[in-house]
C-alpha cells in the first residue's frame, strides 16, 4: 500500500512541476477514454448468452421429508440452475397459497432467454403465483414463443434459513445468480398438499393442472459478477498502471 502511495506521489509531482503538463493531462485523459471505449466494445459486449447451461435436476431414489414453520416439505429432486433474472415478485402472507406459505417468485432465465437482446423482445408479467410473457410485437410467430418460453422458468423459493433469505430478497432482476436445492412439494399441518413443483422445463399451465413452475427449497445462492463490475475492475487496473508509466518517462 506504501508503495502505490509513493507512485501516485511522484505522478503529482511530476505533473505539477513539469512545463508540458498542459498537453500531458489532456493527453492521458483522452487515453483513459480510449481505453473506456475500447473496453465497452470488446469486453462488455451487450447482447451475449449470459448463462449457457439447462438446469440441472436430479431425481431422488426416496422423498426427503422435513419440517418448518407449521409445514412439510417433501424433496422429490435435488436442483441447480443458473440464469439472468427475469422478474421478482414477493407474495405477501395474506396472499399466499393455503396454510399461510410465504415465499418469494424469481423468473429466471438460462441459454437464449440470458440474452438481453432476446429478452427485450418480451413483457413480463408477474401474476399470482405465475408468470407470463408475451411478445411486445405482433411479427413473432408461436414456434419461436414455444421456443423461448422452455428456456426460463417462474420459481416459487423457500428458503432454508433466514440467512439465504435475506441473500433471496437482495436479488435484482437483471442480475446472474446460481441456485442449488430441491424440488419440493409442501403439505400444511393437515397433511393436505398445498404445493406441488413441475419437475419440467417445457411443460404449461395448459398441459398441467397444477401449474408448471418450480417448487425450490433453496440451501446456496450465489450472484455472478456482472458485466460492469468486471469492467470496473478491468479499468481500476489500467488506472493503477499509469504511475509506473510516469515515473519511466
Amino acid at each position: 500500500m506504501n508503495n502505490k502511495k509513493s507512485l501516485y506521489l511522484h505522478f503529482l509531482r511530476f505533473t505539477h512541476k513539469s512545463k508540458i503538463n498542459k498537453t500531458f493531462i489532456p493527453l492521458i485523459l483522452s487515453l483513459i477514454f480510449f481505453l473506456i471505449f475500447v473496453d465497452i466494445i470488446v469486453y462488455h459486449p451487450q447482447d451475449t448468452v449470459t448463462a449457457s447451461d439447462e438446469p440441472e435436476q436430479t431425481m431422488l431414489e426416496e422423498p426427503l421429508k422435513w419440517e418448518k414453520d407449521g409445514l412439510i416439505y417433501e424433496a422429490v429432486a435435488e436442483y441447480k440452475i443458473k440464469g439472468k433474472v427475469l422478474s421478482t415478485q414477493k407474495l405477501r402472507t395474506s396472499y399466499s397459497t393455503n396454510g399461510g406459505w410465504n415465499q418469494t417468485d424469481l423468473g429466471i432465465g438460462w441459454k437464449e432467454m440470458s440474452d438481453q437482446s432476446i429478452i427485450d423482445q418480451f413483457e413480463f408479467r408477474p401474476n399470482f403465483n405465475s408468470l407470463s410473457l408475451n411478445f411486445k410485437s405482433r411479427q413473432n410467430d408461436l414456434k419461436s414463443y414455444s421456443h423461448y418460453h422452455r428456456q426460463f422458468s417462474n420459481n416459487h423459493i423457500s428458503p432454508k434459513d433466514k440467512k439465504t433469505s435475506r441473500m433471496i430478497s437482495k436479488i435484482n432482476v437483471g442480475e446472474i445468480v446460481s441456485l442449488e436445492g430441491y424440488l419440493v412439494n409442501i403439505y400444511n399441518s393437515k397433511n393436505q398438499r398445498i404445493a406441488t413443483s413441475s419437475l419440467s422445463r417445457t411443460d404449461t399451465i395448459k398441459t398441467r393442472k397444477t401449474g408448471d413452475c418450480e417448487v425450490f427449497w433453496v440451501e446456496n445462492v450465489t450472484k455472478s459478477k456482472t458485466g460492469n463490475e468486471r469492467y470496473g475492475l478491468r479499468l481500476f487496473n489500467i488506472l493503477g498502471q499509469f504511475p509506473n508509466f510516469i515515473i519511466k518517462l
